[in-house]
């Protein structure tokens, strides 16, 4: 459990970085003690509910709550897929 726990991290920080880079606003914790693989994030000039269905149409599974989309990287993904993530995310337009 220890080790899928480490792996489901690292996709989710993967994907805080690659977000970060995109300017995107991460809203889930980011302290050691408090962090999980769920990753919350804001999309400035975005809808979420908008960035949500683009991304399930790019088979990339994601949720859409109040004012943030919500990922939930695990252990059948793959760094591969995350990045197909951050590809997608490129091209939604701004509102």
């Amino acid at each position: 459990m220890a080790r899928i726990f480490s792996y489901n991290k690292h996709l989710a920080n993967l994907l805080i970085e690659g977000l970060e880079k995109r300017n995107v606003e991460i809203i889930s914790p980011r302290s050691e003690a408090e962090q999980t693989s769920i990753v919350a994030a804001r999309f400035p000039g975005k809808n979420p509910e908008e960035v949500a269905r683009k991304l399930k149409a790019a088979q990339v599974m994601v949720s859409s709550r109040k004012d943030f989309v919500r990922f939930s990287p695990h252990l059948y993904n793959q760094p591969a897929d995350i990045q197909q993530a951050l590809d997608r995310i490129e091209e939604i337009p701004q509102r």
